[in-house]
């Protein structure tokens, strides 16, 4: 750990390039330990990722999707595996089901940035060629992940995306997906409800 987070503050030492090389040994050294200072900051392993654990492990879903508000459900099976990275910082999911009658697969890296004091996700999956990216909160009293994004909505515009994770037990959350756009209110467009698998 040491090692690793020396070799970070050098690279930002170096990084910093004329303005480090024009100070003083004074202020060197100064520099020199508040980017170590950040760095250990930066890299803790917390609480935050201690919740992101829970979510690993095999898992079998349930999806409801909407293609629209009022449209009728479609219903699919879906399945998840979910491994823990870079000694805790991040949980790695990949996904399986279907959608719209067509394989549909995703993958989804989820950490928690101690310097932004957020959550962060992103996510790819088969039917884009695009990258989404969600910033979130998590509520302990509620146990309960809420993640916001902002997505191409097709015609031209930008759409809202609310994703909202419940932790129903250790063996069960639910995700829901909601989405407006300019001309519509908020709706829902997707649930699973997933239970661990035995």
């Amino acid at each position: 750990m040491r090692k690793t987070v020396l070799f970070l503050s050098v690279a930002l030492i170096v990084a910093a390039g004329v303005g480090f090389a024009q100070a003083k040994p004074a202020q060197q050294q100064d520099m020199q330990k508040a980017m170590q200072d950040y760095m250990m900051k930066a890299a803790a392993v917390t609480e935050n990722h201690a919740l992101l654990a829970q979510f690993v492990g095999k898992w079998t879903g349930t999806a409801t999707t909407w293609q629209m508000a009022g449209a009728q459900p479609e219903k699919s099976a879906a399945t998840s595996e979910v491994t823990s990275i870079m000694g805790g910082r991040f949980i790695v999911e990949k996904f399986t089901g279907t959608m719209m009658n067509m394989p549909f697969e995703g993958m989804r890296v989820v950490g928690y940035d101690n310097m932004q004091k957020k959550f962060m996700t992103f996510w790819i999956d088969n039917n884009s060629t695009a990258f989404f990216m969600f910033t979130g909160t998590y509520d302990a009293a509620k146990k309960t992940f809420t993640d916001l994004s902002k997505w191409a909505d097709g015609m031209g515009g930008m759409m809202d995306v609310r994703m909202v994770t419940r932790i129903v037990s250790p063996d069960e959350h639910i995700e829901e997906m909601y989405m407006s756009i300019a001309v519509a209110k908020e709706y829902k467009g997707m649930e699973i409800d997933y239970k661990r698998a035995k």
